[in-house]
């Protein structure tokens, strides 16, 4: 496994793909916990957000296809 290194910016992960990987590529990614600030729960603000965010998800669609499995 080859780790690939990105920055955050505007709430997306923007990382400079090896040569050959194609748009709709998959990949993993692992976070480096010496780089986050999630030191504890989550303060009422930021459930507040989450949960206001999880509001606005709509439903997903399955085909029967996807429902078997």
């Amino acid at each position: 496994m080859t780790p690939i290194n990105g920055i955050v910016r505007n709430g997306r992960i923007e990382i400079k793909a090896p040569v050959g990987f194609s748009d709709g590529t998959e990949v993993r990614i692992w976070l480096d916990k010496t780089q986050c600030d999630d030191d504890g729960p989550m303060s009422p603000e930021e459930i507040e957000r989450t949960l206001e965010a999880m509001s606005q998800v709509q439903p997903f669609v399955l085909t029967d296809a996807e429902r078997i499995n």
